[in-house]
């Protein structure tokens, strides 16, 4: 019952934002796997995305049933079925099948409620991404708690895998 609940709230809430996005110019888009979704939902995201593809002014992504271990086996399913997939797979060609392609990796992740696990979520993507963690619930975290945790990031070394020493160089 919370699950179809949660849908029905996703579906009007996308209904009702499309003229806000409009207004707005900006794009509209969802991620994740739609095969479990009700078919009624499915329709009224296209629409919304359709109506939407043409804005530039910013884009809205809504991870909707996504995991990242969903993200790196329909990745491979991509890659399998793509006739010109015989050369050499690197990182960077891999990323062209991933449902982020053409999406930036995070530079930090904001984790709420204490935990202190990505809970399946970008895996592939968060391989560099800086962590923040907080006891903050995610229906109260304000502003003030957005701030500390920038601050917190503003503070980091970003190394990508290098050693303190090899970013020196």
């Amino acid at each position: 019952d919370e699950v179809v609940g949660l849908m029905a709230l996703m579906a009007r809430s996308v209904l009702n934002e499309r003229p806000v996005f409009m207004k707005n110019n900006i794009r509209f888009r969802v991620i994740g796997n739609r095969k479990q979704l009700p078919p009624e939902l499915c329709e009224d995201i296209r629409e919304a995305e359709e109506e939407t593809s043409g804005n530039s002014g910013m884009t809205l992504i809504v991870m909707l049933n996504y995991s990242g271990k969903w993200d790196i086996l329909q990745a491979v399913e991509k890659y399998a079925g793509d006739g010109s997939s015989c050369g050499r797979l690197d990182e960077q060609k891999f990323s062209t099948y991933l449902s982020t392609a053409g999406i930036p990796d995070p530079d930090l992740m904001i984790r709420t409620s204490g935990e202190q696990r990505i809970s399946n979520y970008m895996l592939w993507q968060c391989a560099y991404t800086e962590f923040y963690f907080t006891d903050t619930l995610w229906p109260d975290f304000r502003r003030s708690q957005f701030k500390a945790a920038l601050e917190d990031y503003a503070g980091r070394q970003r190394r990508f895998g290098k050693t303190e020493v090899q970013v020196g160089e």
